[in-house]
């Protein structure tokens, strides 16, 4: 009480109470110091804000860092979701990241150096594919393919040779029709020469 009484202006009798329990004598103290001292909120630490506190005078507001927004309790903040639409320069996929954004590529892509597009991988390039014979690239994936006179098997990666015997069938075809050509011209010369010969005598 003493210490009131010094702090005090005259007439004391206007400036000092008795105050019964410590809690009074708490808010009190707490009161002075928002009127007298101007205390900064934010630096004592006692603000409750989640992320940012801003101080106003004797009072204070609370922010969010950027990549987030303030909750409507205007203490706590959530991350924005950064990969909305229009809100990122992702060419394929938006991966969200607190508060940010990374781009990823689907599956056969693979990202450019500018961090936001994405190019066809060449499938087709050694060691990429298990075609036997023959791989087609079709835009970040390839299917097997065979040499001509070649099926493709039903694993869809070999080959079957089916050349042979399509070359026994065209030579055999090509056979007949020359022996059907030589017995055609053999007969129209037999015919000829026994006119010829009818003729001579």
């Amino acid at each position: 009480m003493q210490s009131l009484r010094i702090m005090a202006s005259e007439p004391l009798d206007e400036h000092v109470f008795y105050v019964e329990t410590y809690g009074v004598i708490e808010k009190l103290t707490s009161r002075f110091r928002e009127t007298f001292c101007a205390v900064n909120v934010c630096a004592l630490g006692t603000h409750g804000c989640q992320q940012v506190c801003v101080s106003n005078g004797a009072s204070h507001l609370c922010d969010c860092y950027e990549g987030y927004t303030l909750n409507p309790d205007k203490r706590t903040c959530s991350a924005v979701d950064m990969c909305a639409p229009g809100r990122h320069e992702c060419g394929q996929i938006c991966v969200s990241n607190n508060g940010s954004y990374v781009c990823d590529c689907y599956e056969g892509y693979t990202l450019n150096p500018d961090k936001k597009t994405c190019s066809a991988l060449d499938m087709c390039a050694p060691g990429r594919h298990d075609c036997a014979q023959v791989c087609l690239s079709n835009d970040g994936s390839y299917s097997c393919g065979c040499y001509e006179g070649y099926t493709l098997n039903p694993d869809k990666k070999t080959c079957s040779g089916t050349i042979m015997s399509s070359l026994v069938t065209e030579e055999s075809c090509k056979c007949e029709a020359i022996a059907a050509l030589q017995d055609s011209v053999t007969s129209h010369l037999e015919a000829l020469s026994t006119k010829y010969i009818l003729f001579l005598t």
